[in-house]
């Protein structure tokens, strides 16, 4: 049985007379609430109302209407609010952008790097940083000790351990050959192609496939050791520092445990493009390219840094704390611990607030210096003071570190390789010749011709001149 309940809306209201002449209420002593005539208790503080006698109801006063001055403060205290949330979205997404923390990637168990020496040549680049320079003094007027006919042609860059080369074959195979006869030690079956040179660190050689699997082989035998499914689509080469396998995927770098496989820990680029040739191991970054972009991770923490809008991007270095892109447009040189800037989120909206008239021009990245190049470009030599760039169609040119001025300049025959420095000079690969320049000057120190050879790559260690000619043979001097 229900004793009482609230009035609903539309309920007359008892002690109202039905004419409407009159209205009875009874007011609750302690929150002065109106009750209906008949209540015995007050709706909405619960105090009893059997003692209190109805009066007549008085309707409550009516707020007067807003003067003009009051609906103006009203309209800027609402446009105040949306000004603050709007200053907080934004503030939100400069932090998100900028600083919000990534998880660390976890610890190596060892510390295997790249193989280094007068013999070795352990990757793309000689070493980490692609800096192209060896300790070697090549034999580069050594006699032809053996030749060898290639099955197919090479799809990479050779690299050796003094005692094996590796070759990366377009008919989907990786080739060790001796470098004391040639002959064939083993090969490794790939899909497709490889798209990048592998490494050797230790007694390791380390490869990546299109198939997205990273693989580590024992250097002598070919035998498997580990491989690790990285789930991305993989054209880019690895790159071993510190007992770190560092690869590059679609948008995200990966690092593995260079003795077990293990995945260490992965990060996002926000650049969903293919990474295009190895890392670029410097002091505190690792980088990767692609043909948009340069994107720099923090190597301790595996943590995406900074990302440097540049097109076509065919070759990057690191080292003596300075990264270099280089396409065949411009080189692009930036401090190794550049952070991203706090505006690079607003970017897109700067840009379009710039061309309303309400913005002053967006930002230029935070760049150390820019240089026009126009030519088609091999990859760079970097020194502690200067790094040598250089075309095919023969330009050769030193540029500061400091602010990209020229140093020396010098026009040569067409080269068929990139240069390297070696410890009597430049070493400069032209289709028929090996010719020595000295790296302060440009000057041309030395040079070895080689009568009915074409060139079309070259290796060079203290152990021998490796030569993979226009027809398909791989030769070598000493």
């Amino acid at each position: 049985m229900v004793r009482w309940r609230a009035p609903g809306m539309d309920d007359p209201l008892a002690g109202a007379d039905p004419g409407g002449e009159r209205l009875l209420v009874k007011r609750c002593p302690r929150c002065e609430a109106q009750m209906p005539a008949d209540s015995l208790i007050c709706h909405q503080c619960l105090t009893s109302l059997s003692d209190v006698a109805p009066t007549p109801f008085v309707p409550p006063p009516q707020e007067p209407e807003p003067t003009g001055l009051r609906r103006y403060l009203r309209r800027v205290r609402r446009r105040r609010v949306l000004q603050l949330l709007l200053v907080a979205i934004i503030a939100g997404v400069v932090y998100v952008q900028c600083f919000w923390p990534a998880p660390s990637r976890d610890e190596a168990s060892g510390s295997r790097s790249l193989a280094s020496g007068a013999e070795v040549w352990a990757a793309a680049g000689a070493d980490a940083g692609a800096t192209r320079v060896s300790e070697a003094s090549p034999p580069l007027r050594g006699e032809t000790a053996w030749t060898r006919t290639l099955d197919s042609a090479l799809t990479a860059a050779l690299v050796t351990d003094g005692i094996a080369i590796y070759a990366a074959h377009k008919d989907a195979l990786l080739v060790a050959y001796a470098t004391a006869d040639g002959s064939e030690l083993w090969s490794f079956p790939v899909p497709g192609q490889l798209d990048d040179s592998p490494v050797i660190a230790g007694d390791t050689v380390y490869v990546s496939l299109r198939s997205g699997w990273l693989v580590a082989l024992d250097a002598r035998s070919g035998r498997e050791r580990w491989r690790s499914d990285t789930g991305q689509d993989i054209l880019s080469g690895p790159m071993v520092v510190d007992g770190v396998v560092w690869v590059g995927g679609r948008g995200v770098m990966l690092a593995y445990d260079a003795e077990t496989g293990e995945e260490l820990g992965r990060d996002q680029s926000g650049d969903d493009v293919l990474a295009l040739g190895g890392p670029v191991v410097g002091d505190e970054r690792a980088i990767f390219r692609s043909w948009r972009r340069l994107h720099f991770f923090d190597i301790e923490t595996g943590r995406h840094e900074f990302f440097a809008r540049f097109f076509r991007t065919r070759h990057a270095v690191a080292g003596y704390g300075v990264v270099i892109g280089v396409s065949d447009l411009w080189i692009l040189a930036f401090d190794e611990d550049v952070g991203q800037p706090w505006w690079e989120g607003l970017r897109m909206a700067w840009f379009w607030a710039d061309l309303w008239g309400v913005a002053p021009p967006t930002p230029n990245q935070p760049f150390r210096w820019a240089e026009t190049l126009e030519c088609a470009s091999l990859a760079p030599v970097l020194q502690a003071e200067q790094v040598i760039l250089s075309c095919e169609g023969g330009r050769v040119f030193a540029a500061s570190l400091e602010d990209g001025r020229t140093l020396w300049e010098r026009e040569a025959d067409p080269l068929v390789d990139a240069p390297a420095l070696i410890s009597d000079g430049l070493l400069l690969i032209e289709e028929s010749a090996f010719v020595v320049l000295d790296p302060a000057t440009g000057e041309e120190i030395d040079r070895r011709a080689l009568e009915g050879v074409s060139i079309s790559r070259a290796l060079v260690t203290s152990g021998g001149v490796y030569i993979v000619t226009a027809d398909g043979e791989l030769r070598a001097l000493r």
